[in-house]
């Protein structure tokens, strides 16, 4: 009986990676609509990044990919149980070594030596990850190395459009951070394990006398080293060594100490490596994996990007149906159309920061300190910064609400908050312009652009010019 594929969903981006893999897979092609995932997409509520989400699932590709995905992700799986498998091999061959190969003979062993061998890579490890995650560095001798490793992960990889978002996933942002946090972890944990294992069973089958000595440090400061490891142990109830015990315990010339409780030092060695070493890496393991969790969760598709740009100008240029569309050829009110009532002092002095979109100076109150911007990568750029602050958009009703604006704004409330405020400019110039019906249309398109891209109907304001009549 074949075993089912594990679903690439519960691996690593859901949406995000399946959509990557279609922008991917659509890159050596011809840009084509899917009608149906169109149609999918364009049913229902949600904003650009939900009707984009429902597009990239029905798509026809969509089934192909997640097969790929699989695919990918079933070798990705089987090269880190090899590599589990690797790293409890070389704990085991750590522990032996520590009782084989150290300084001393007939079943005498130096705590310290045994410390040294078992914990002292973990910790030397540990650290150099503590301060990679504190400071990364920016070299570019870096970013060669994770280059290399990125083209040589890919060759193990299939040739497929998803195994170049697999391994992006895997390495790079985000996600490939606490990727590879929680894969070394697991690395190191399952090493340990491996070692304090073994090192239960050699001292369970073996008897040994455990002595201490060195020559960097004074008898005073290694049996403060060796009191401030027992301490936590003796807390928690473990027979442990005394302080009595660890003064005896301490090797002059050749002489071995006399009448010494081996039991108390062998529980000791087992459970300082699993207190400094098992436990450390188990808790950072679970971190990293909920905060690999955290991050695949706030992935987005970038809505920016000309793909995923093109498929939502799509989605919103098909007939839709809204509430200021009358079946009767009589005008819509423009209470109907927009929040015509006009902002009060108290909440334009409110509005924080004011981003104008293709806006001109003097088509606004002197109260209001706008930041004008005319590009499409600056001003979305501004919104972003802005995100978790007040924020009011600001565009004028002259400027054509065509597929291209509509993009823009689809993309800009993708970074801006709910709470976001739209203001209209130029009412007055509007109805100098152009005929009373003309310019109700306008007002009507524009309304109908910003709701259909996902911002509050009851947050889009008409604001007249200064000086305009009201």
């Amino acid at each position: 009986m074949k075993r089912a594929p594990r679903p690439y969903t519960a691996c690593m981006g859901r949406v995000y990676e399946l959509g990557l893999a279609l922008k991917a897979d659509a890159s050596a092609t011809d840009f084509a609509i899917d009608p149906v995932a169109l149609k999918a997409a364009q049913s229902g509520d949600g904003d650009a990044s939900v009707r984009l989400e429902r597009y990239v699932k029905a798509h026809e590709s969509a089934g192909p990919l997640r097969a790929s995905l699989d695919r990918v992700y079933e070798r990705i799986g089987f090269a880190k149980a090899c590599a589990l498998t690797l790293a409890a091999l070389l704990g085991c061959g750590a522990a032996g070594s520590a009782f084989l190969a150290g300084p001393e003979t007939q079943n005498v062993l130096n705590i310290f030596w045994l410390m040294a061998a078992l914990l002292g890579p973990h910790i030397i490890a540990l650290v150099f990850w503590v301060l990679l995650l504190w400071r990364p560095p920016k070299s570019s001798a870096l970013q060669s190395i994770l280059a290399f490793v990125l083209s040589q992960l890919r060759r193990l990889l299939p040739k497929e459009a998803a195994a170049d978002v697999a391994a992006s996933q895997l390495l790079t942002g985000s996600t490939g951070r606490w990727n590879i946090a929680a894969t070394s972890h697991g690395f190191w944990l399952s090493y340990l394990l491996a070692a304090v294992l073994l090192t239960a069973l050699v001292l369970a089958f073996q008897r040994f006398d455990f002595v201490w000595e060195t020559t960097l440090l004074s008898t005073e400061q290694g049996s403060a080293l060796l009191s401030a490891m027992r301490a936590p142990l003796a807390a928690i109830g473990l027979p442990v060594p005394t302080e009595a015990d660890i003064l005896a315990a301490q090797r002059v010339g050749a002489a071995l100490p006399q009448g010494q409780d081996n039991q108390r030092w062998a529980i000791f060695l087992i459970a300082a490596i699993a207190l400094y070493g098992v436990l450390p890496r188990a808790l950072l393991l679970m971190v990293s994996k909920a905060l690999l969790a955290r991050a695949i969760e706030r992935q987005r598709l970038p809505l920016s990007a000309p793909y995923f740009a093109n498929i939502i100008a799509e989605i919103y240029r098909a007939p839709v149906t809204t509430e200021i569309v009358d079946a009767d050829e009589a005008p819509v009110p423009l209470s109907q159309v927009v929040e015509a009532k006009p902002l009060e002092m108290e909440t334009i002095n409110h509005l924080g920061q004011v981003i104008g979109w293709e806006t001109d100076g003097d088509a606004v109150p002197n109260a209001i300190g706008m930041t004008h911007v005319d590009e499409e990568g600056p001003f979305l750029d501004a919104i972003a910064k802005s995100a978790g602050q007040p924020l009011a958009i600001a565009v004028s009703l002259l400027t054509s609400p065509d597929r291209g604006v509509a993009r823009i704004f689809v993309a800009a409330r993708a970074s801006a908050g709910e709470d976001t405020r739209i203001l209209l400019l130029d009412e007055a110039m509007l109805a100098a312009r152009f005929s009373t019906q003309d310019a109700r249309q306008r007002r009507a398109d524009w309304w109908s652009l910003l709701v259909q891209a996902g911002f509050s109907a009851e947050r889009v304001h008409l604001m007249p010019s200064p000086g305009a009549p009201k």
